[in-house]
């Protein structure tokens, strides 16, 4: 929230009217009193409309200069990251309505930004966003934990750094080509992918990739994920069945209502059917007739 307001000043920006012409007002009449040379009148009158500059300019700097250059460095301040920084707010007029406004749009930017990095960083995955050079500018939590690296380290480092050195020539021509024809879709379509840890560790990875057009060029956000699990999971299937198509006996799998799913080469073999002729029907149709209904 911004912070309450200082009561206001007695100066308002009717002041560098007023004070100026009353000032005037009164040495003129004053001159038409007593001054009887024309040189003398010449000379204050030279006097009184530099005076009268003078304190023009010095309530212009109070009332106006001083607060926008103050509302200025309140925008470089949060232009630079300092969440703290609010325009000065001192009196009732024009500029500190301004001012005030000013500050109910930083704070709903903060909490607007807050929210944004609070749903990054909440994500499951790994969130990178590249601009246009291939620098990080914003990394979460996860990426963090996936890669081993600290949020310095992470922001604006290339993010080839996070490819295998083998593959980094190759994934900056495709990040180009991304940038020159962006659309939301999987990351290496047909591709194996593989991303680096900061201890140099390879990993499978899965990426997304999405673009949201800036005037600096565009941002690429990557959803990134360890596939290290599923892929040994992958690896532990093949096994499985490859074993089960060498075995010598003939092995069928079939689901609870007994329609075949698989079968291995030895069943094809026995029974003379091939698997394409057999997947799908149900296993009742080999039956030779010569059992009873309880086979």
């Amino acid at each position: 929230m911004q912070p309450s307001s200082p009561p206001s000043s007695f100066l308002s920006l009717k002041t560098i009217i007023v004070v100026p012409l009353l000032v005037t007002s009164v040495v003129m009449v004053a001159l038409s009193m007593w001054v009887t040379h024309i040189w003398q009148v010449r000379a204050i009158l030279f006097t009184v409309i530099l005076l009268t500059s003078l304190v023009a300019w010095a309530l212009l700097h109070r009332l106006i200069l001083r607060p926008v250059i103050a509302i200025r460095a309140a925008m470089e301040a949060r232009t630079a990251g300092e969440a703290t920084a609010y325009a000065p707010v001192s009196a009732v007029d024009e500029l500190s309505r301004l001012a005030g406004s000013l500050n109910e749009m930083l704070d709903a930017l903060t909490e607007s930004e807050a929210k944004f990095r609070g749903l990054v960083n909440a994500a499951p995955d790994a969130i990178l966003l590249v601009n246009k050079a291939g620098r990080i500018v914003l990394a979460n939590e996860e990426a963090e934990r996936l890669f081993g690296y600290a949020q310095q380290e992470l922001l604006g480092a290339p993010v080839e750094m996070l490819v295998p050195e083998r593959l980094r020539n190759q994934h900056t021509e495709h990040r180009a080509t991304y940038i020159t024809t962006p659309v939301t879709r999987p990351m290496g379509m047909g591709l194996q992918l593989y991303g680096v840890r900061k201890d140099g560790r390879e990993f499978p990875v899965d990426i997304k990739l999405s673009y949201y057009p800036t005037k600096d060029g565009g941002i690429a956000m990557s959803a990134i994920r360890d596939i290290t699990a599923h892929k040994q999971a992958e690896a532990q299937l093949h096994l499985q069945k490859t074993a089960l198509e060498a075995a010598a006996n003939g092995i069928m799998i079939t689901d609870r209502e007994g329609t075949i799913i698989w079968v291995n080469s030895a069943v094809t073999q026995l029974t003379g059917y091939t698997a394409q002729e057999m997947l799908g029907q149900n296993s009742r149709f080999l039956k030779s007739g010569q059992h009873d209904t309880a086979f």
